[in-house]
């Protein structure tokens, strides 16, 4: 249907024929046909259109061309349009009564014949009603067209009627009457007098044009009405869904008319065909202002159709001599070297030919991984100058993260003024820098037969598994196998090293096990780099040798074992019960309590020892006929012989390392005056506070612990 042919109308008339045929769209859309229609000069007040009031009862022209079937192809729908309704106000007069038709068509004796004249609405089936017949023969009899005008006229009015109708197609390029690829072209025209109230569209396929007029059009106007529709016949199904087309409407980026802009998958064809037509081959009988919009909007619809069609296609109409439109630019993209992250990724534009002057490109920029700047990703405008080429940089962050190697994207998309072009995509490798730092802590120790577990822990996390170096030493005779081996810490972050032990039946010593990192590739090594694990022997000692007389019993040697095993109180404390366990007979290398020094620890309201004195006792009278000599008392050490010179200098340091924190310095500060004696009760630094920052793998509260064990071991 075209649109533009309603602005012959005016005023209320005009805007009811708007809503009328703005209404009748949907329907069309829904029986996939489409209408045209020309009204005269001066309307008269009660046209009715679609069931709708439009006023006027002056003659009407309806042309209708079937579209069903058409295949409505997509089309992105460009930016801008002209304010134009339809191109067939501003070429009105490009097809004139003066120019010669290809047609004939014989007056004389028509016959007459049932045909079907479909001369109701288009939900109706046709009727067959007795016709005027004529033949109109064109292009010499290669395209012929019956002409059919409904009994309702004489003779004479039949035979004017079809002379003035069958010129009048005869007036149109050739290929508009013959029709190209599927379509057949021109084959039936049904004349009706009077006008419709609802239309009836002819079918395509079979080329039939149906008419209604109560008389003669004023001006020229319906040989270009019938251009518009003949476009329908004879192009859509070519045009419409042909790439090129599409890419010539992106191109473009604009519309010729409203019309075509509101309905672009069905009448931009037949809206820039016209208008093509009127500025390449009759532009002396259109303005220069329409002329130059034609070419300025459509540039390469012009292109596209100039490549379609043949000299033949368009005769009798011959090109003129007009300046060609300028292809828009075809713009591509390239990429620059790979950066590290915190550099500016390069790309640049290139538009073949240069453009005369500047123009907007439309990238969307995208990223591989995390690697763009904030807010550097997205769609943004780059300027092409006349120049041609244009650089623009992406930026990238600078982060903390061990990561893969990403990479910048940056994409052309359509715009205004330019296609793009087959590179329209490129990508910049972004390499990351980051390397992660390994710390290992000691995670737990084990009793022997079990497995000392070590944590390694890398930050950042790796991109990727990392392979670490590890070397394994002990003490004792735990069957570790020590050495070097490699530790895998995989994406999370951490890793587990468990060192097996073996369990033999040897009471001995207990044990260590250390794990230390070495350097390797990959990796730094942090200041946690050893930790070490406790290994607890499990066997019992041998039982003690029984002593003429006397021997402890089985209860209070296994409570003594017991509280030999706590080895959380400190050396001293173990020591002093292995030295019970060796008076008890236990070959443990240990000097043997004495009664005497046994009875200092009982005095000192320490009861589990009040047995042991007893049976001390009871062992020590048993050994002899003769009492012992009292043995002197033995002073108690000196709180000062717990710490070293060496470690009371090193707690001295670490008080002063300011630039470690508050919390720090107080910590050792506490450290000093527990050493010292001089801290108040509050404020001591305990063995047990102590332990939880050497477990932390602060290697320097090693020796600390030990001191405070042997401080309140002696209190």
């Amino acid at each position: 249907m075209v649109w533009g042919l309603t602005g012959r109308l005016t005023g209320d008339s005009e805007d009811n024929m708007k809503r009328g045929i703005k209404n009748h769209d949907t329907t069309i859309a829904r029986a996939e046909t489409t209408t045209c229609m020309v009204a005269p000069a001066q309307p008269s007040p009660s046209v009715q259109f679609m069931g709708l009031n439009l006023g006027g009862g002056g003659g009407v022209l309806l042309l209708a061309m079937v579209v069903a079937g058409l295949t409505f192809w997509p089309v992105e729908e460009a930016q801008g349009h002209s304010s134009l309704r339809s191109t067939t106000h501003a070429s009105s007069n490009v097809i004139t009564s003066s120019d010669s038709s290809a047609c004939t068509v014989s007056a004389a004796s028509p016959s007459q014949g049932d045909r079907a004249m479909n001369e109701r609405g288009s939900h109706l089936p046709a009727r067959t009603s007795l016709a005027w017949l004529f033949d109109a023969r064109c292009d010499g009899g290669a395209n012929n067209f019956e002409i059919r005008v409904h009994k309702d006229f004489t003779e004479a009015e039949a035979a004017r009627e079809a002379q003035k109708y069958g010129k009048a197609i005869g007036r149109l390029p050739k290929m508009l009457r013959s029709g190209t690829g599927k379509a057949v072209g021109v084959r039936i025209v049904a004349i009706h007098k009077g006008h419709s109230r609802s239309l009836w569209s002819a079918m395509r396929w079979v080329g039939k044009f149906l008419i209604y007029t109560e008389s003669s059009l004023s001006g020229t106007s319906h040989e270009e009405a019938l251009f518009h529709e003949a476009v329908h016949v004879s192009l859509d199904d070519q045009v419409m869904p042909d790439a090129k087309w599409l890419a010539a409407q992106k191109a473009d980026g604009k519309y010729i008319s409203t019309y075509a802009k509101d309905y672009p998958t069905r009448e931009d064809v037949a809206e820039s065909f016209l208008a093509y037509f009127s500025a390449q081959y009759v532009p002396s009988r259109i303005s220069q202002s329409w002329k130059t919009r034609i070419l300025e909007t459509i540039p390469n619809r012009i292109a596209y159709f100039d490549a379609l069609l043949s000299a033949d296609d368009m005769k009798p109409f011959a090109k003129a001599a007009v300046q060609a439109p300028t292809p828009s630019p075809e713009i591509t993209i390239s990429g620059g070297s790979p950066v590290t992250e915190g550099g500016d990724t390069s790309f640049t534009l290139t538009a073949t030919p240069a453009p005369a002057s500047d123009i907007q490109i439309s990238v969307t920029v995208s990223e591989t991984g995390s690697v763009a700047a904030s807010g550097a990703t997205g769609t943004r405008t780059v300027t092409v100058g006349a120049g041609g080429t244009v650089d623009f940089t992406v930026a990238t962050e600078d982060d903390a993260t061990d990561e893969a190697d990403g990479s910048i994207k940056a994409a052309v998309t359509a715009g205004t003024g330019y296609t793009v072009g087959s590179a329209a995509t490129a990508s910049v490798a972004v390499l990351d820098n980051d390397t992660p730092e390994v710390d290992i802590a000691a995670s737990s120790g084990a009793t022997e037969g079990g497995g000392a577990s070590f944590t390694l822990t890398a930050m950042p996390a790796p991109a990727a598994d990392l392979a670490v170096s590890v070397t394994v030493t002990a003490t004792g005779d735990y069957g570790v196998t020590t050495g070097a081996r490699t530790v895998t810490i995989p994406t999370s972050g951490s890793a587990t090293l468990t060192v097996a032990t073996t369990d033999d039946s040897a009471d001995e010593p207990n044990g260590l096990v250390t794990a230390a990192l070495n350097a390797g590739d990959g990796y730094t090594v942090g200041a946690r780099s050893s930790r070490t694990a406790d290994i607890l022997d499990d066997d019992e000692p041998a039982p003690p040798q029984p002593t003429p007389g006397y021997a402890p019993s089985a209860e209070l040697v296994a409570a003594v074992r017991g509280y030999a095993a706590e080895t959380d109180n400190g050396e001293a404390h173990v020591d002093r019960w292995l030295r019970v366990l060796a008076a008890f007979g236990d070959d443990n290398g240990h000097a043997p309590m004495t009664a005497v020094e046994a009875q200092v620890f009982a005095d000192r309201g320490w009861s589990r020892w009040d047995p042991v004195v007893a049976a001390l006792t009871e062992l020590e009278a048993a050994q002899t006929t003769e009492p012992a000599p009292e043995p002197e008392p033995q002073p108690e050490p000196e709180p000062a012989a717990c710490v070293s010179p060496e470690l009371q200098a090193s707690v001295k340091g670490y008080s002063v390392e300011a630039w470690e924190g508050e919390a720090h310095v107080e910590r050792w500060l506490r450290v000093l005056q527990t050493f010292s004696g001089t801290a108040s009760e509050g404020s001591k630094m305990s063995s047990a506070e102590a332990r939880g920052y050497r477990d932390r793998g602060w290697d320097r509260w090693i020796p600390v612990v030990e001191a405070l064990q042997c401080l309140e071991g002696r209190s």
